[in-house]
């Protein structure tokens, strides 16, 4: 009776596990195993670079730093990851999770109904063996941490037009906003992520062309909006809009 019990739930489990999610859990275990064997989980010196200028970021007073030269978002990430550890030892460690953490979010997305069932693995694969991605976890730089907000935006995007709701879009905003206070080139989503929403409410959703241009210039105020607010602010204390 035990043999039968426990078959019962060996078949339970198993039949639960997708062949994919299979791939794509034993991947990340491979990926984190040649990270460290490639000894890009030992931190690059800090002293080098850019690095100095964002373990430097003067929080106060606001004029300082509004007036710096580097933004928030690295900063304010690695005034958590401080919080937490005293060196930077498990600093490429940390950037590793949270980079996965993001890459599992949007492969939990792409499993919602709407879309087949290979995209997610494919999608999620590629973005695991970032070739580019790979060799930044080291570095106390913007690029790794870039990679992730963007990669959460998409899935947030794709959540939005999905499942729709306010919190889901009060949460893309707010990751849009970082992701150009980490790496302000990301301003360029002002001009994508309207496009990307379009695309995506008539692909995926079916609806006619006038929701989706109404729904796109909301993905625009959405970015414009937060960014004009900052930038204001920046002009009226430091006396340079940015």
């Amino acid at each position: 009776s035990k043999r039968i019990i426990f078959g019962t739930i060996e078949k339970r489990v198993f039949k639960g596990i997708k062949i994919q999610d299979a791939l794509m859990f034993s991947q990340l275990i491979v990926v984190v195993f040649i990270l460290w064997y490639t000894e890009r989980l030992i931190v690059f010196n800090p002293n080098l670079g850019d690095s100095p200028s964002y373990l430097l970021f003067p929080f106060t007073p606001l004029s300082e730093l509004l007036s710096s030269h580097r933004t928030l978002g690295l900063p304010l990430v690695l005034g958590i990851y401080n919080f937490f550890f005293e060196n930077l030892y498990w600093w490429p460690f940390f950037q590793v999770l949270i980079y996965f953490s993001s890459i599992l979010y949007l492969y939990k997305t792409l499993n919602l109904p709407q879309f087949s069932s290979y995209l997610p693995i494919l999608i999620c694969s590629g973005l695991l063996w970032n070739p580019a991605t790979f060799s930044n976890f080291r570095y106390v730089e913007t690029q790794a941490l870039a990679a992730t907000f963007h990669v959460l935006t998409i899935a947030l995007l794709f959540r939005v037009v999905i499942l729709g709701g306010k919190k889901y879009f009060s949460l893309l905003g707010l990751v849009i906003f970082f992701l150009w206070q980490i790496r302000p080139n990301m301003a360029i989503f002002l001009m994508l992520l309207p496009i990307w929403g379009f695309f995506s409410m008539i692909l995926i959703t079916r609806v006619n062309f006038r929701k989706s241009i109404y729904f796109s210039s909301k993905l625009f105020l959405l970015c414009l909006i937060p960014i004009v607010i900052w930038c204001s602010l920046r002009y009226f204390i430091v006396g340079n809009f940015g």
